[in-house]
């Protein structure tokens, strides 16, 4: 999995300043839980998952960490392994993700999918 991408796309799960995203019920507590947890773990933008080339051109071998994801552990005080290794090589910055567009906090998250 790459880390190249520092902006949220349009329908990020973790943006703040949209209409939260179509998840089935837990879903988006067992991805922040994995990431809490295990610092090994990454999640990959949604935008680039598809097995064939999508309409931005990521293909599966070019699967990127989602940048709201990323932008929200970072947020919240906490780095995964990938960041910090996209950090240390400088494929990014922390100054380069755009965590004014998460949530501010995880309670908030979880509140705005509560159906």
């Amino acid at each position: 999995m790459k880390v190249k991408m520092t902006n949220p796309c349009d329908n990020c799960p973790f943006r703040s300043d949209i209409k939260p995203f179509d998840l089935r019920k837990g879903r988006l507590k067992g991805i922040i839980q994995n990431l809490m947890d295990d610092d090994m773990q990454t999640f990959p933008c949604h935008k680039t998952t598809g097995l064939e080339r999508d309409e931005d051109g990521f293909s599966e071998s070019e699967w990127q960490h989602c940048a709201g994801a990323m932008a929200m552990l970072y947020k919240l005080g906490y780095q995964n392994v990938a960041m910090r290794l996209a950090f240390a090589f400088k494929y990014i910055t922390p100054q380069q993700l755009r965590t004014d567009l998460v949530y501010d906090s995880l309670e908030d998250l979880l509140r705005a999918y509560e159906h």
